[in-house]
């Protein structure tokens, strides 16, 4: 019971995560381990030898163990390396004049990048998923758009963003990023499987933005208030 709790917490923590590898090692291990259950019961009610039955018990105990121990490894790691919640940043008062610029233009490049990509989405997509149809003039709207976005987003340091988030590098550069990229060759080029591989990579952004959305709109999208 235990060790099935272990798991389905693993599950829940690590999805979304980089640690793609342990997800699915967890995930595979517990089938296993109900599968070598159910053959153990199996073998035990058909008095099946011994030795067999002996052999389906090992095989279960030892596939729960290494189970257990992956999920305890992928909460650990996922915990070891998150931040607060609202993403705090050092105390601006212990950082130097020129780091505190530079924060505030990578915090504007970023915000800059998101918003473009935000409203790309929003010319595209209504609240329902279903795609929209667009004129011409809009889709040269678009496309200046997520230009945008991009341009933006390759001014912003991998400082600031391993800052808010140990993961929001990987996931804006390779997620978010390459997705609106790709998927803007493919409108280039009017190529369809293109623009669905962007979309692909744009999802998986969304998955990991679901969690920490608020995240990022404190840290990033939020307009900071005026000095006194």
């Amino acid at each position: 019971m235990a060790i099935s709790i272990a798991g389905l917490l693993a599950l829940w923590r690590l999805w979304g995560t980089p640690y793609n590898i342990i997800w699915w090692a967890v995930l595979i291990l517990m089938i296993l381990g109900w599968i070598t259950a159910q053959i153990k019961r199996t073998s035990a009610k058909g008095e099946s030898e011994q030795e067999v039955t002996g052999f389906w018990s090992c095989a279960n105990k030892g596939i729960l163990v290494i189970c257990l121990i992956l999920a305890v490894v992928g909460i650990v790691l996922v915990y070891a390396v998150h931040l607060p919640h609202k993403g705090e940043i050092a105390d601006q008062s212990q950082v130097d004049p020129r780091s505190r610029a530079v924060e505030s233009d990578d915090r504007r490049f970023c915000r800059t990048a998101m918003i473009s990509f935000i409203k790309a989405q929003g010319m595209q997509w209504d609240a329902d998923g279903n795609k929209k149809l667009l004129l011409p003039a809009q889709e040269e709207e678009l496309k200046t758009l997520i230009r945008t976005g991009i341009e933006s987003a390759e001014r912003v340091s991998d400082s600031f963003l391993d800052a808010i988030h140990p993961f929001l590098k990987e996931e804006f550069r390779d997620r978010l990023v390459q997705g609106w990229t790709i998927y803007l060759e493919g409108l280039e080029t009017h190529n369809e499987q293109t623009q669905a591989r962007g979309i692909r990579l744009l999802m998986e952004w969304e998955d990991f933005k679901v969690d920490f959305i608020d995240l990022f709109y404190e840290t990033i999208i939020k307009t900071p208030e005026p000095p006194l």
